[in-house]
């Protein structure tokens, strides 16, 4: 997984994968290249939000519970 070292460079990459049209991913397991899936591009999402909010200093537990 990347880590960002500002927000400004999260917001892009979500913005870049979020427009993007065909978007290929190494799978973990076999080393192939294939299509990314719905599941990919959320989780893809969510880490970016997590690295958001300790970069905003926001913990997210207290949002969950």
């Amino acid at each position: 997984m990347i880590e960002y070292e500002t927000v400004e460079e999260a917001l892009h990459a979500l913005s870049e994968v979020n427009s993007a049209k065909d978007i290929k991913i190494t799978d973990a397991e076999t080393g192939k290249v294939r299509p990314a899936t719905v599941e990919d591009i959320q989780q893809f999402n969510i880490d970016i939000c997590y690295q958001l909010a300790g970069l905003l200093k926001i913990d997210l537990r207290e949002l969950e519970a």
